[in-house]
């Protein structure tokens, strides 16, 4: 999975940079704009970011706590870090499943005519994805603790 992540980020981040430099191309030489090619290129390095942190929280990349150095060979600091990681996650994900909600009540448009609620749910699904990790590295630590019991 984290390979079809990876081809994904790299697609969102080399198209935004290529429509960025277009961009550039088109002012400085042609003195024109194209209106939808900020919005696009913000939310595509967006996406690529979030995508990022998602397959770095596969990897169990993402947070580190400094305090928890010293205690992080100790299964249940490790376990607690990844329930305080997913609660976060899980407020997150609420927060945009929320927006999600007020942009379809609302019939308004993105820049590039895409309904607003559209552009919500990669949001959803992403923060959904690392919810997804953090549940199994929870799951793993506690098999590990049961184990070495």
């Amino acid at each position: 999975m984290s390979i079809l992540l990876k081809v994904i980020i790299g697609v969102f981040f080399s198209s935004a940079s290529l429509l960025y430099l277009f961009q550039l191309v088109l002012r400085n030489f042609f003195h024109i704009s194209l209106l939808w090619s900020e919005p696009l290129i913000q939310y595509l390095f967006l996406i690529a970011g979030l995508l990022g942190a998602a397959v770095a929280s596969e990897k169990e990349e993402n947070i580190k706590i400094d305090i928890f150095k010293k205690l992080s060979s100790h299964k249940s600091v490790r376990i607690i870090k990844h329930i305080f990681c997913l609660a976060v996650t899980a407020m997150i994900t609420w927060v945009f499943s929320r927006q999600l909600e007020f942009d379809a009540a609302d019939s308004a448009s993105s820049a590039f005519r895409v309904k607003n609620w559209i552009l919500d749910i990669p949001y959803i699904v992403i923060f959904l994805l690392s919810a997804v990790y953090y549940i199994r590295h929870i799951i793993t630590d506690l098999q590990r603790t049961e184990g070495s019991r």
